[in-house]
């Protein structure tokens, strides 16, 4: 075991020792600390709490984007986007979706698993949160634990959107998802895009703010990104760096995600807020 101060980069596997700032994770009866950390190889970001452990599990079952109750927002506020990511998926995959396979990682209100039943794909999902899991049973669907329990069907389309940087080992899950996909299939995976942001508040001599970096585990990099998913037996086929049909009920953010596309027309840097990655099972 190191020694050292840090943690191992789960997308490149270099030892990340460079301090970035703390996130909490805020329990009914205590809070949890966790640093950040940041990979010099690949650029990711990491937080060091073991996101498997039962009184983090806990967080995720109270967290306000979990609850029953916002269903209707976030139905109002992701519809479209998610309509957007299946239309790109459905072009890579090159042919409709009727009859097709598709397992969701993440499923939440269970908006994308009925927007593939409408497209006519079996459609099935993971998620950790028992009331989110009920409520999407409750509609006819097959929701598992982990992405180990999904149906060996050879999958034709595998999303993670928003879920896939939270989970706590990503070559153990990408190997996992590789395992059920078919041979041409295809792998969407929505990540945020916040590691050049953190990088400019660190330039400024300032800690990365828990309420930016949130209790996700990693923020990657595109570079990293790469890297873990070659590592786990995927190519790359392409990187979409749009959110559309996304929707914020933030003001500045409603701003950032309609002027991210000018920005990064006239910038070097990939600002939009989050990457779109189009994957395959490399031959």
């Amino acid at each position: 075991m190191n020694d050292q101060a840090g943690v191992e980069c789960g997308a490149c596997q270099h030892w990340a020792s460079d301090r970035a700032g703390q996130v909490d994770f805020h329990l009914p009866h205590r809070d949890i600390k966790a640093t950040v950390w940041r990979c010099a190889f690949c650029g990711t970001y990491i937080q060091d709490a073991n996101l498997d452990d039962p009184a983090i599990r806990h967080h995720f079952d109270i967290a306000s984007y979990t609850a029953p109750a916002m269903e209707a927002n976030w139905r109002r506020l992701r519809t479209d986007f998610f309509k957007w990511i299946i239309k790109v998926s459905r072009h890579h995959l090159g042919r409709p979706l009727s009859g097709c396979h598709a397992l969701d990682i993440g499923i939440a209100y269970g908006i994308m698993m009925e927007l593939l039943r409408e497209e006519g794909a079996e459609a099935e999902g993971v998620e950790i949160v028992t009331a989110l899991q009920a409520a999407v049973r409750s509609r006819g669907f097959i929701v598992h634990d982990r992405i180990e329990q999904a149906s060996d069907h050879r999958q034709d389309l595998v999303f993670a959107i928003d879920s896939f940087y939270y989970l706590n080992d990503p070559s153990r899950s990408l190997t996992a998802i590789r395992s059920l996909m078919a041979p041409d299939g295809v792998l969407a995976m929505r990540l945020a895009n916040r590691a050049w942001y953190f990088d400019f508040v660190r330039k400024l001599g300032q800690e990365v703010a828990a309420k930016r970096f949130g209790d996700l585990k990693y923020f990657y990099t595109e570079r990293g990104a790469r890297l873990l998913l070659a590592r786990a037996g995927f190519q790359v086929e392409r990187i979409y760096w749009t959110d559309r049909g996304r929707h914020d009920p933030r003001r500045l953010e409603s701003i950032f995600y309609k002027l991210a596309p000018l920005a990064n027309y006239l910038s070097p840097v990939r600002i939009s807020p989050g990457m779109l990655v189009i994957a395959r099972p490399a031959a």
